[in-house]
C-alpha cells in the first residue's frame, strides 16, 4: 500500500508538473508511546504560496484512527503560506496490538498536488510499551529529544541523563524515534546519582548501540571501581567485570559488527552477571555479586580503567532502561524483537 501511494505520488500529471503545487510531509521525528505523555505532529508544506486554499485529506494507513488521538481528517494550507496547521498525535491506551511498528499518514490524492516520492508520507514510531517489560523500570531515555543538555526520564522518578561535553547530536539513524550521537573524543552520558530504586537490589539495564569503533565503553554502574560490573568493546568482542568487580574479567567471544544495531542487555543480582547481544547470552558468571550501592552513577559511552585512561563511545545509541530487578530471557528476547520489528520496518519502508 504504501509502495503503491509514493508511485502514484511520483506520477501524479507527469506531462504537466509544473502548475501543481509540491506537497511534503513534516513529522517531529518523536516517538509514540501507547498511553504515554509523548505528543508527535505532523504538517504540510508546499513549495510555493498559492491564491487558494489548499485542502488535504488525511489516510492513516494500515491503522485505524481509534489508535490516536488528535488526528485530524484535514489539514489546510491557507492562501499565501506555506505550511498547513498541526496536527499533534498521542497514542491511545489498549489500541496497539504489537510491541512497535509505525504510524504512516499521507494525504488523500485529489489532483490538486503533486509529491516527489516518498515525501507525502510520513512515519511516526509507535511502540506500546505494555507488550515489554515494565515492571519496576525506574529509567527510561527514549533520547528522541533532549533540552539543553538532559535527556528526559520517562519514568516517573525523573532520573534524567546528562550530556557531558560536546554538542548534542540527535539523528534519525535510530532504532525508534531519534537517537544520540556520541563522538567517541570527550562526550558521554550520564545520570549523576541514581536514586534509591537500586539501592542493594538486583538490577538490568538494555541499551541499543551502533558503534563505530571496534574498542569503546558501553555502560557501567559504579560507585567504587572496584564494584563496577562494566560493558564494553575491545577489538570488536564484548569484555565485562563479573561478580568480583574490575579484578574478574569475562570476555565474549560474540563479534559486534560495526556500523550495525545491536542491543545488549546486562543483568546483575547477587549471584552472577548475565549479559545478553542481540537477544542472546554472550557471556555469564555466577559468584557472590556486590549489588548497587547508594548513590550509584550510571554512565552510557564512557569507562575509566585508571585515572590517566579513558575509554570512550563513538558511535548511535538509543532507548537506554534500567529495571530494579533481573529480566529473564524471554523478557530480553521482548526488547530486542521491538527494536528488531521497529529496524526492519523502517529498512523494508
Amino acid at each position: 500500500t504504501l509502495e503503491r501511494q509514493r508511485l502514484a505520488s511520483s506520477l501524479l500529471y507527469p506531462n504537466d508538473p509544473t502548475h501543481l503545487p509540491h506537497v511534503k510531509l513534516i513529522s517531529d521525528g518523536k516517538t509514540l508511546h501507547e498511553g504515554g505523555d509523548q505528543v508527535a505532529t505532523v504538517s504540510a508544506q508546499i513549495d510555493k504560496p498559492l491564491d487558494h486554499d489548499l485542502r488535504l485529506p488525511m489516510q492513516l494507513l494500515e491503522l485505524s484512527p481509534h489508535v490516536l488521538e488528535g488526528f485530524l481528517p484535514e489539514l489546510t494550507i491557507t492562501a499565501g503560506q506555506l505550511k498547513s496547521n498541526v496536527m499533534q498525535l498521542n497514542a491511545v491506551q489498549d489500541q496497539q496490538p504489537n510491541a512497535s511498528q509505525w504510524v504512516q499518514i499521507t494525504p488523500a490524492f485529489t489532483g490538486q498536488w503533486m509529491a516527489k516520492p516518498g515525501e507525502s508520507v510520513t512515519q511516526i514510531p509507535f511502540v506500546d510499551d505494555e507488550a515489554l517489560p515494565s515492571e519496576e523500570l525506574v529509567l527510561h531515555w527514549s533520547l528522541d529529544e533532549m533540552d539543553a543538555k538532559f535527556a528526559p526520564d520517562e519514568t516517573p522518578f525523573e532520573q534524567f541523563g546528562e550530556m557531558v561535553n560536546g554538542n548534542i547530536q540527535l539523528r534519525d539513524d535510530a532504532v525508534f524515534g531519534r537517537a544520540l550521537y556520541l563522538n567517541g573524543d570527550g562526550n558521554y552520558l550520564r545520570q549523576r546519582a541514581l536514586l534509591h530504586d537500586l539501592a542493594g537490589k538486583p538490577y538490568s539495564i538494555s541499551i541499543w548501540f551502533k558503534p563505530q569503533s571496534k574498542d569503546a565503553a558501553l555502560v557501567r554502574l559504579w560507585k567504587h571501581a572496584r564494584h563496577s560490573p562494566s560493558v564494553w568493546m575491545q577489538d570488536g568482542l564484548l569484555y565485562a567485570f563479573g561478580p568480583k568487580g574490575e579484578r574478574d574479567l569475562i570476555k565474549s567471544q560474540s563479534t559486534v559488527s560495526l556500523n550495525r544495531w545491536h542491543h545488549l542487555a546486562q543483568v546483575v543480582n547477587q549471584s552472577g552477571v548475565t549479559v545478553y547481544l542481540d537477544g542472546q547470552i554472550a557471556m555469564t558468571k555466577s559468584a557472590p555479586t556486590q549489588l548497587p550501592l547508594p548513590g550509584s552513577l550510571l554512565e552510557v559511552g564512557k569507562k575509566q580503567p585508571h585515572p590517566k585512561k579513558v575509554l570512550l563511545f563513538k558511535g548511535m545509541i538509543d532507548d537506554v532502561r534500567i529495571y530494579a530487578r533481573m529480566l529473564d530471557d524471554s523478557e530480553v528476547q521482548k526488547l530486542y524483537q521491538a527494536g528488531l520489528q521497529a529496524l526492519k520496518r523502517e529498512n523494508d519502508d
